[in-house]
């Protein structure tokens, strides 16, 4: 599926003003007890994109294509407002947006149980994207990014009690 995606993709498409794609990018996720996503796309023929990221990874369609973010999540900047809640960046583009932020919301809750949890589209809610830098994290916890995605729950749980300085 993913081989018929990629010669698609190579061919003149109407949304790229009738070119074909430069590149595909992808963020591939672990989810525990499968073969990780990102080690699949690599065997594909994928490429990381910041040394920092196993996860983050782009296809070159054309040769000599490098995919080159414009800003990254490491340039996430927390707000002063962003003390004690639990922010939870949403992608409508990816159907399972939502129901991911939800499981991180009820795993947050297992941590911190008073805390409030603001959900930011990142569509909708553009400016709150651009006054912290522009690509946010999935997740920020007492104004620190979280970086482990929710389906390692322990590393996630992990993560948000020490931002909360619970452990």
């Amino acid at each position: 599926m993913l081989g018929s995606f990629i010669e698609d993709m190579k061919k003149p498409q109407a949304y790229f003003k009738d070119q074909p794609a430069k590149g595909i990018v992808t963020y591939a996720f672990e989810v525990p007890d499968y073969f990780p996503q990102h080690k699949f796309y690599k065997k594909m023929g994928f490429k990381q994109i910041q040394p920092d990221d196993p996860f983050y990874l782009f296809f070159p369609l054309e040769e000599e294509f490098v995919y080159k973010p414009k800003i990254s999540r490491a340039q996430f900047k927390a707000l002063p407002e962003d003390k004690n809640k639990a922010l939870l960046f949403l992608d409508p583009s990816c159907p399972f947006s939502y129901y991911f932020a939800k499981e991180m919301e009820r795993l947050i809750k297992e941590i911190e149980k008073d805390v409030e949890v603001v959900f930011i589209d990142v569509f909708k809610q553009k400016d709150e994207v651009k006054k912290r830098g522009g690509i946010v994290p999935f997740c920020v916890t007492n104004k620190v990014p979280i970086k482990t995605f929710f389906t390692n729950t322990k590393g996630f749980l992990d993560e948000v009690a020490k931002a909360f300085q619970k452990r």
